[in-house]
This record gives C-alpha cells, sequence and structure tokens, in this order.
C-alpha cells in the first residue's frame, strides 16, 4: 500500500495496493469491482489504484466510504490468493 504522485499510469497523486507473495505468483482473476478505484494490469505493474481526484468535493463520510470499498475489496482480494 502507499501513496504515489502523478506518473504514466494514474494523472494525479493516488493510492495504490499490489502485492508479490512469497512464492509464485499471483493471478489477476476474478477482481472486486471498486466504486472510484480500479485494476491496472500490465507487463511492469499489477495492482488496485484509487485516484485522489475521485474524493474531491465528497463530504468526509463519502470519502471514508470509498476509501473503505477500496481497500477492505483489495486486501481481502489480495487474502484469498494464497
Amino acid at each position: 500500500f502507499g501513496l504515489a504522485m502523478s506518473d504514466n499510469m494514474v494523472d494525479g497523486p493516488y493510492f495504490y495496493m499490489s502485492g508479490y507473495p512469497s512464492t509464485g505468483t499471483l493471478e489477476y482473476q476474478n477482481l472486486p469491482e471498486f466504486s472510484n478505484g480500479k485494476w491496472y494490469l500490465s507487463e511492469h505493474w499489477n495492482g488496485a489504484v484509487l485516484p485522489l481526484s475521485s474524493l474531491e468535493d465528497l463530504s468526509k463520510e463519502q470519502n471514508k466510504a470509498i476509501i473503505n470499498d477500496y481497500l477492505l475489496k483489495a486486501v481481502n482480494w489480495f487474502l484469498n490468493q494464497s
């Protein structure tokens, strides 16, 4: 998990989640949908992102709900891969 600045993948700061198992590789299948985040699957990086721009102009409660949705779905997906 982390917070990244704008780069070639996302135009603006974003939260990200990516995982690497101790052995083998992750199969990025049956991915959950997020209310505002999305999965990026490429040759160089696989993981979930939540652009901070998706949190603009929303209430504190709405932001909490979006961030919780993103975190819970991403972590649960990862934990179910082992």
